[in-house]
């Protein structure tokens, strides 16, 4: 009978570059096109943020980052401003500066959602998703 290890067994044997891999592989089914895709919750933006997607960056770039951000900064408006996607570059400078000002609309990265995901939906998704994050 198998049995799964503990994350810090995880961490002592999985290779740096398995242990930074991004969450999803997003595919279009109409079409040829795929997207590595990192998913973060964080309460918001500080500078461990940075860390962990450059290991990422290192390791996978060019990406999707989806960031749902519980207090996001002042850069963030609209109706749906917890929620920001990224393309991170093999190359990008990534910073706080980066997070406050590339973020793309879901919809925006992820363009079948465009008709039938309208902002008033994604509020919905990013109100769900933050009482997740938010609690415990």
């Amino acid at each position: 009978m198998s049995r799964a290890c503990g994350a810090v067994r995880f961490r002592q044997i999985a290779p740096p570059r398995l242990r930074s891999m991004p969450d999803f592989f997003v595919i279009d089914p109409d079409s040829p096109q795929g997207w590595l895709t990192e998913v973060k919750f964080r309460r918001y933006l500080h500078a461990n943020l940075v860390d962990d997607i450059r290991t990422a960056q290192d390791h996978w770039a060019p990406f999707q980052l989806v960031l749902d951000v519980a207090e996001p900064p002042e850069e963030w408006a609209g109706a749906v401003k917890h929620l920001r996607a990224f393309r991170i570059e093999p190359a990008a400078r990534l910073n706080r500066g980066f997070f406050t000002s590339r973020g793309e609309r879901i919809q925006d990265v992820f363009t079948r959602l465009t008709p039938k995901w309208p902002d008033a939906t994604i509020q919905q998704a990013q109100d769900v998703i933050l009482r997740i994050a938010t609690e415990g």
